[in-house]
């Protein structure tokens, strides 16, 4: 287990729900750690004290906003995360469309210490999370080829929340994956819909 997977919502929730959430004159921001890093959804990194925490404590499990989630909408940007960024900023009242993730922790063995991984990663490294902008000839590569099911492979899109259990902001886990020769990744996407 992951730390900070507790924040992960139990397996009955829906995997898309919408939410509505106003902010009042009390809070200035929404209280949300955001990665905009993927085109078409943001990745929710933290939800901290603001209209999000509030609605959270008024809400059922299956309409809460959790660490990980990905947004697809924010009232009229869909598809959009720059869009959808702008209407947080523009907007104070939002209508969400979320979709829990899909976690995964990938047990990866026998990489030799000089051959290349093979991940490229989303330009300017941010956030708590390295996302997989797509694979190049190297080790994950091969490592994909000999996994049977697809859903245990490593994709574009992915988001690597940990390696060896330790979360950490995306250059340092850069740092840890460029060393390790056998490793667990925990990986999060959206869940299939």
């Amino acid at each position: 287990k992951v730390s900070g997977m507790a924040d992960s919502p139990p397996s009955h929730t829906p995997r898309e729900f919408t939410l509505a959430v106003k902010r009042g004159p009390q809070h200035k921001a929404w209280g949300l750690d955001l990665s905009s890093q993927l085109r078409d959804a943001l990745f929710v990194e933290d939800v901290r004290p603001g209209p999000f925490q509030d609605a959270n404590e008024r809400a059922g499990v299956e309409a809460e906003l959790r660490r990980f989630d990905f947004i697809l909408a924010v009232n009229d940007a869909v598809g959009d995360s720059v869009k959808m960024m702008e209407n947080f900023g523009s907007d104070d009242e939002v209508i969400l469309r979320v979709r829990r993730p899909t976690q995964r922790a990938l047990d990866i063995k026998g990489r030799i210490p000089s051959q290349p991984l093979g991940l490229v990663f989303l330009r300017g490294l941010k956030g708590q999370a390295l996302v997989v902008a797509r694979l190049d000839a190297g080790f994950l590569l091969e490592w994909n080829k000999s996994v049977a099911n697809e859903d245990w492979r490593i994709r574009t899109g992915d988001h690597i929340i940990a390696v060896e259990g330790r979360r950490g902001k995306a250059h340092e886990l850069v740092a840890k994956l460029e060393q390790a020769t056998s490793f667990q990744l925990s990986v999060v996407r959206p869940a299939a819909g």
